[in-house]
C-alpha cells in the first residue's frame, strides 16, 4: 500500500490502521449493523408534508428496503487470537 498519496496537514501521527482506512478511498463508507430509528423518524416527519399518494409510495419503498435489510458480514481482518 502506497501511503505517499496522503498528505497529513495535522500534528497527529496517523496509525497504520488509519492509513489503511484512508487508502480505501473517498467512496468508502461503513455500513451500520442496524437501521437507525432516528433516520426512519426523520423521513416520516419529512413526508408528512407531501400529498398522501407520494407519501404512501415512499413508505412502501422504505418498507421494502427494511424488509430486505441484512446486517453486513464483519470486515474485521484482525481476528482475536
Amino acid at each position: 500500500m502506497d501511503h505517499k498519496l496522503f498528505v497529513n496537514l495535522g500534528q497527529h501521527q496517523l496509525s497504520d490502521t488509519e492509513l489503511n482506512v484512508l487508502s480505501l478511498g473517498m467512496n468508502f463508507a461503513t455500513i451500520p449493523n442496524k437501521i437507525p430509528v432516528e433516520l426512519i423518524q426523520s423521513i416520516q416527519l419529512s413526508i408528512r408534508k407531501l400529498d398522501k399518494e407520494k407519501a404512501d409510495d415512499i413508505r412502501i419503498h422504505i418498507h421494502e428496503v427494511l424488509k430486505n435489510f441484512k446486517p453486513p458480514k464483519s470486515l474485521d481482518t484482525h481476528p482475536e487470537g
